[in-house]
């Protein structure tokens, strides 16, 4: 099984081939099909860098666009899905949210209080 970094050189190398000769190689398939298998093992550096490459990728091979538009989707979709995760964990362990769970003694009240504030702030 490929490394991250290995498949990323290998989306690049054939990237870089592929705008000389204007054409979609196997190689790029077989790169994006590793992106697409193993997307769930990226650092979220990397992922960055996947969804510019292929953002990029997609202006230079036009035709190929909507193809390299899902991958980028896919990176952006795992990136968020990762940083929702530590928000959630951060928000539980907020101390703001511990002291009003322990004055009200019932968690669904103190995020039902929370919302409300927040929505009337965003307002």
């Amino acid at each position: 099984m490929k490394t991250r970094s290995e498949i990323i050189r290998s989306l690049i190398r054939a990237l870089d081939a592929s705008q000389h000769r204007g054409d979609f190689t196997k190689e790029i398939h077989d790169a994006l099909y590793d992106i697409y298998d193993r997307a769930g093992h990226f650092e979220p550096d990397d992922l960055v860098l996947i969804i510019a490459s292929a953002t990029k990728a997609g202006e230079l091979l036009p035709l190929a666009k909507p193809m390299f538009g899902a991958i980028a989707a896919t990176a952006q979709d795992e990136l968020m899905t990762r940083y929702r995760k530590l928000l959630r964990l951060s928000y539980k362990q907020n101390p703001d949210r511990a002291a009003l769970v322990a004055k009200l003694g019932d968690e669904r009240l103190a995020d039902a209080i929370i919302r409300e504030v927040e929505n009337e702030t965003d307002n």
